[in-house]
């Protein structure tokens, strides 16, 4: 080899030598940021789930005293006093269930006893939804009506009724969104109408209750 051979080798190794650093360093540099970047990604993906997860404790929260609330509205709507016409009665409040299509109790007055499905058109609840009419039913011959539609079982599991009445909750667009009902084993001391004019006004009050704190519906 000769000194010129053995010089020209001598740069091409620099060259090569420098190209190499050159590319390690991209390497490491490119690796260094695709890194940074992942670390950046994870931590904001945390830092996202840590904010969506106080969020939705947040709405639950939200929600349940929104449940609260409502439940205390309607104990207290559902204390009426001796003077009304619907004192001794026992409350609940039916809403549409969208899995099994039938009526169920989102109330009860009394909790031991929180109250039985409905289907449309059965019983005082589902009647008074299917018609959106309120309804006064007193004695055991109005109570076993045909237009009920109860069954044999039903009406055995009721003979102790003495008065039941429902009526329609309904939004803006008149549209039922629930369906207050009221029973009890003692006949009522006063007359049909003033029965259903105390019982109309307490549905109104329950359809806000519905629709603006249990969100049942919208107007």
């Amino acid at each position: 080899m000769t000194p010129g051979e053995d010089g020209s080798t001598s740069v091409r190794l620099q060259r090569t030598a420098y190209w190499w650093a050159q590319e390690w360093v991209r390497f490491i540099a490119f690796g260094a940021t695709a890194v940074a970047i992942v670390v950046v990604q994870l931590a904001a993906g945390a830092q996202f789930r840590r904010v969506m997860s106080l969020f939705f404790d947040f709405e639950r929260k939200v929600k349940d005293e929104r449940k609260n609330a409502a439940v205390a509205l309607l104990d207290a709507l559902f204390a009426v006093p001796q003077t009304s016409a619907l004192h001794g009665l026992q409350f609940r409040v039916y809403s549409l269930s969208k899995k099994t299509g039938r009526l169920i109790p989102s109330y009860s007055q009394d909790r031991q006893t929180p109250g039985t499905d409905w289907e449309i058109g059965t019983g005082c609840v589902g009647f008074v939804w299917a018609n959106q009419e309120s309804e006064v039913a007193i004695g055991q011959d109005e109570l076993t009506d045909a237009k009920f539609n109860l069954s044999p079982d039903q009406i055995e599991k009721y003979e102790d009724l003495e008065i039941v009445v429902a009526a329609p909750c309904l939004n803006a667009r008149r549209r039922v969104v629930a369906v207050v009902s009221g029973s009890a084993k003692v006949g009522p001391t006063v007359d049909r109408d003033r029965i259903r004019a105390d019982l109309v006004d307490v549905a109104r009050a329950v359809s806000r209750v519905q629709i603006d704190l249990f969100r049942f519906d919208v107007d």
